[in-house]
């Protein structure tokens, strides 16, 4: 035993994903429950629960190199897993499940009652979360404004008093850090989950977003870089690309949206299923056949499909990877895999569906939550970034028309010949102007970015929706650029013309 302690303190401290820990531990516990539930023995259940591909596996699989390869007890090897675990939340469940495994009793019971209770924490965090997240989007809309209009404030100063190119450039990076350190404290305070599914199994439902990020999105840079080298407008470049990445975003955010119909029905589905075979006295397989398909409402095209493969007697985990392949949803791959796995371990329909439909359900009804405070918080920073963006490139250009009109009639034809002394005191400074004249454009197209990212942030979910936000602010800043110095122009004419 002393040479197992020595090599257990060799071993680096158990450690996992913080930021996705109690989403994969929810999903964990329900599997775990799931599959007890057929009555496996306790290495079988420990077994099944090293495998799985999430964060919180890395403490199962310490636990069974533990149990396997140094002949600890199972009790034994969670209280000294539990004791160096990094994360409070699996200390806490580890030291608990030692306490519990040591009594002998069998794990069903108490599984289910963890992931219950992991549940409820879990609501309790990511509730938390929205409120910050609530908290700071307001935050983040206050900091944008507010910034931008010391920016405002320094432009018209400039006029006034030589400040130098150094303070006025300080002041722009200021506000562009601002604008910068607020989207980071909002994927600080966002909570954080799995929406899509990744990597190659992924690849099939998200084909088309897919397909248009890889041929638009190049295709928009390398034409904005010919028309700037062109010398193109700005404006018109960024309304190009704007237009380019639309369609980028649109099919990203619309393959979003079916990805949240389907998991709002595989609940339904997955509970239906399970009471349905058991209450027939057969396999899910048959079952299928017997549901209302209306019942499953955005699932029932894929449902049928699953139903018929099935039938086809090809293999049943082909069929269901094909299932959860098609959706493109990580909630649904999760919620099937419980479904199957305890049903292949011999539980009962009816336990192992609830189980499923019990994840699914609590997710689904969090992420609803999230919906409300992210959509609000979108389009605000939309019309935010439009209002933002005219408002400083038409201050700037009042500005510099001022000086215009300044250096051509001379200060003294502005005040009057009547205020001599006034006029030999008014001075002002314009030396600025020009700098921050060619300054603006790229400040505009950064922070066209930054709000774009902020509430793809708040919003999570689909990767490439952050194009939808993108080529709505690009849009907005083209037409900025376009039009505030039309309306500049159009102001200092009108003056002209009043006699």
């Amino acid at each position: 035993m002393s040479s197992s302690k020595s090599s257990l303190k060799r071993n680096k401290k158990v450690s996992s994903n913080p930021e996705l820990l109690g989403f994969d531990l929810l999903y964990q516990l329900a599997y775990m429950s799931a599959v007890a539930s057929a009555g496996l023995p306790r290495d079988q259940i420990f077994d099944l629960a090293a495998k799985l591909p999430t964060t919180a596996a890395a403490y199962f699989k310490e636990v069974e190199r533990l149990v396997h390869a140094m002949r600890y007890r199972y009790s034994e090897a969670c209280r000294v897993v539990g004791e160096r675990a990094a994360a409070p939340v699996m200390k806490s469940l580890l030291l608990r499940m030692a306490s519990y495994l040591m009594s002998g009793e069998p794990e069903k019971s108490f599984l289910q009652h963890e992931a219950t209770l992991q549940a409820e924490s879990y609501r309790n965090l990511y509730e938390g979360a929205l409120e910050s997240l609530k908290k700071w989007t307001d935050a983040f809309a206050a900091l944008a404004v507010s910034s931008a209009l010391i920016v405002v404030v320094a432009s018209i100063s400039t006029v006034i008093f030589e400040l130098g190119n150094n303070f006025v450039l300080g002041l722009i990076v200021v506000m562009l850090m601002v604008n910068a350190g607020g989207v980071w404290v909002l994927w600080r305070a966002a909570p954080k989950e799995i929406k899509i599914l990744d990597g190659p199994k992924g690849y099939l439902a998200q084909r088309l977003p897919r397909t248009l990020f890889i041929v638009l999105v190049p295709m928009a840079l390398i034409l904005g870089a010919f028309m700037v080298v062109s010398s193109v407008p700005t404006g018109q470049v960024l309304i190009v690309c704007g237009l380019m990445l639309f369609p980028v975003g649109f099919f990203a955010n619309r393959f979003d949206a079916k990805v949240t119909r389907l998991d709002g029905d595989i609940a339904i589905f997955l509970r239906v299923l399970g009471s349905t075979a058991t209450s027939v006295g057969t396999t899910p397989t048959e079952a299928l056949s017997k549901i209302d398909m209306r019942s499953v409402g955005n699932l029932s095209p894929a449902v049928k499909r699953l139903e018929t493969d099935l039938l086809s007697k090809a293999k049943p985990d082909l069929c269901w990877n094909r299932f959860v392949n098609e959706s493109g949803s990580e909630l649904i791959r999760r919620g099937v895999r419980i479904f199957t796995d305890g049903i292949r371990m011999g539980a009962d329909a009816h336990a192992v569906g609830s189980r499923a439909s019990f994840l699914a359900t609590e997710v689904q009804v969090l992420r609803e939550k999230r919906k409300q405070v992210a959509q609000t918080f979108g389009w605000l920073t939309i019309a935010m970034h439009a209002t933002i963006a005219f408002l400083l490139m038409f201050v700037i250009e009042i500005v510099s028309g001022f000086g215009d009109l300044v250096s051509n009639a001379g200060v003294g034809d502005i005040v009057g010949t009547s205020g001599g002394a006034s006029a030999a005191s008014l001075t002002f400074s314009f030396g600025n102007m020009v700098f921050l004249r060619n300054l603006v454009v790229p400040v505009v197209v950064v922070l066209s970015f930054l709000n774009a990212l902020a509430p793809k942030v708040a919003d999570g979910g689909y990767a490439h929706k952050f194009f939808h936000y993108l080529s709505l602010t690009l849009l907005a800043s083209g037409v900025a650029i376009m039009v505030a110095p039309w309306v500049g122009g159009w102001i200092f004419s009108a003056t002209a013309a009043v006699p």
